[in-house]
């Protein structure tokens, strides 16, 4: 039990090296399932170590590809490809149940930028790292994106708006 402390305290204070959500997402999965399969091995090397490299595959890719990534994706692509006129995209996940709508109301310009209004509706259910737990989140927001010349967006802040 003293190794499996050991190594999780490591792990936690390495992830803390680079905190984006895969490296986290690859620490989580290798540390939760490295300990199970040490334990259940009574310590062998090996297994343990080929457990522990699933998992933190399994954690990096259930961090990267979240729900709230495609959610991301999904907004920028409707802002990229949306008529100049009100328009929505929703998306559905079918295996954690999340959803979301990402819908433009107006498009003007602002200091030289193309600007549209958004409204974004999120129903995020997160089932990682803890099985059996979950938090789901359930959000609106408005605001107001412009576009870059070089196709990147920003949101502009509300008191910069007029």
């Amino acid at each position: 039990m003293k190794k499996v402390s050991i190594f999780i305290l490591l792990g936690l204070l390495l992830s803390n090296c680079t905190m984006n959500r895969s490296t986290v997402g690859a620490n989580m999965g290798a540390l939760t399932v490295g300990s199970s399969c040490y334990e259940l091995s009574s310590g062998h090397p090996v297994v343990t170590s080929v457990c522990a490299v699933g998992g933190a595959m399994l954690g990096a890719e259930a961090f990267y590809n979240s729900d709230k990534d495609v959610h991301l994706a999904t907004f920028v692509d409707h802002l990229n490809n949306a008529p100049n006129r009100p328009a929505y995209t929703t998306w559905y996940n079918p295996l954690t149940n999340s959803s979301g709508i990402v819908k433009t109301t107006s498009f003007r310009l602002v200091r030289g930028f193309k600007c549209a209004d958004y409204d974004l509706t999120a129903n995020i259910t997160n089932h990682w790292p803890v099985i059996g737990t979950s938090a789901r989140t359930d959000k609106v927001v408005f605001g107001t994106a412009c576009q870059t010349p070089d196709g990147r967006w920003f949101n502009m802040p509300a008191n910069q708006i007029n």
